[in-house]
């Protein structure tokens, strides 16, 4: 799998599959800088995609969101106004996307996310004017329209997407076999 991906995608892999997470700091600190170069306004509220629960439990953390958390803090130390924000959750089992073809991950994840509630009361209340959604690697970009999708759903317009790597898409996968 390693082996058709570029380097960026191989630190990624490392970082959240083998348990290299004293590297949360410098990939979110590359976040934070593709953050700081959208044109936003106000309180920034970092959304990170979410991650399956049984992915949380095998890697003892949840990786996307320690990204989120260090890229605010981040922004935060370099005189913007970011916060980590939690806002989605998975509602719904989703096989792991590894593999599979840019189809096969669009039906894999949708509907899969929604937007929390409290969550979103949460955002209002500590002053959020601007989402933008986080993630650390693109490949299709299934994921990232699923979120964009769930909080659109909620009424939360998103500034964005922000990722640390981007990898092609398998040419193919189960169902182009």
């Amino acid at each position: 799998m390693l082996d058709n991906v570029g380097p960026a995608a191989r630190v990624v892999v490392a970082w959240k599959d083998r348990g290299r997470l004293r590297m949360t700091g410098p990939l979110g600190d590359l976040l934070a800088a593709g953050c700081a170069a959208l044109p936003l306004d106000g309180r920034v509220g970092l959304v990170p995609v979410p991650t399956a629960p049984s992915q949380v439990r095998r890697r003892g953390a949840d990786p996307v969101r320690l990204l989120a958390e260090r890229a605010a803090q981040r922004l935060t130390e370099v005189g913007a106004d970011a916060v980590a924000h939690p806002l989605l959750r998975r509602v719904r089992r989703t096989r792991d996307q590894v593999g599979l073809a840019a189809a096969d991950r669009r039906a894999n994840v949708a509907g899969a996310f929604a937007a929390e509630r409290d969550a979103l009361d949460a955002c209002v209340r500590v002053g959020v004017r601007e989402v933008v959604v986080v993630d650390d690697v693109l490949t299709s970009g299934a994921s990232a329209r699923e979120a964009l999708r769930a909080l659109r759903s909620a009424g939360v317009r998103p500034a964005g997407v922000v990722v640390v790597a981007h990898t092609p898409v398998p040419v193919r996968g189960p169902s182009e076999k």
